[in-house]
């Protein structure tokens, strides 16, 4: 199941803030203001099916990014992340070094 979702102003569940539209459509379900628990739709069904590209498995960076968000996947979007960052593999990898100390700061600060 999911581990984090977004609940919007009108009580529909989404999987992510990346989408276009938050409506029923793309909607996972809806929290009962009743119960305070989230009522699942059929989509749900759809969690969990792995449909990265061979390509993305493939890649020796898929470990540090693990191929495109699921929107991106369920488009049929070809799009490589760290291609797009237009990088050296030096620069990715100090871009995730320099990401992880910032994390580490923000997060572990407290």
């Amino acid at each position: 199941m999911l581990n984090e979702v977004v609940v919007n102003f009108d009580g529909k569940v989404f999987k992510c803030t990346t989408i276009d539209d938050f409506n029923e459509e793309n909607s996972y379900g809806y929290l009962d203001t009743g119960t305070g628990e989230i009522v699942w739709n059929s989509k749900i069904s759809t969690i969990g099916y792995d449909l990265t590209k061979e390509k993305c498995k493939k890649c020796k960076l898929y470990p540090s990014c693990l191929g495109p968000c699921t929107l991106h996947l369920m488009a049929n979007d070809d799009v490589c992340f760290i291609d797009s960052l237009n990088l050296t593999l030096q620069e990715y990898m100090m871009f995730l070094y320099k990401n992880e100390l910032t994390r580490k700061r923000i997060f572990e600060s407290k």
